[in-house]
């Protein structure tokens, strides 16, 4: 078995196309402990369920937002570039 680095944490952001089934099994596979929740692929009460029974650091939680994601993003001179600092 992999074991993931213990201050290594994964957002189920970055597999948004799976279902919270198919992020518990890759998490199993590779030994990860530690996730970052995305609230919005909790769809029903079985995938939190899924979730708590998985025991897992939940070492944040994605969940604030827009409803749609921006067309255009502004840049960073709109943004005073402080973000990029």
């Amino acid at each position: 078995m992999v074991s993931a680095h213990p201050r290594v944490a994964v957002s189920q952001i970055s597999s948004w196309s799976w279902t919270v089934a198919e992020d518990l099994a890759f998490y199993a596979e590779l030994g990860i402990d530690a996730v970052g929740v995305a609230l919005r692929k909790l769809k029903d009460p079985a995938d939190e369920a899924a979730l708590a029974a998985a025991e897992l650091r939940a070492v944040d939680v994605i969940g604030v937002g827009a409803d749609r994601v921006a067309e255009e993003w502004p840049s960073p001179v709109a943004w005073g570039r402080r973000w990029w600092c």
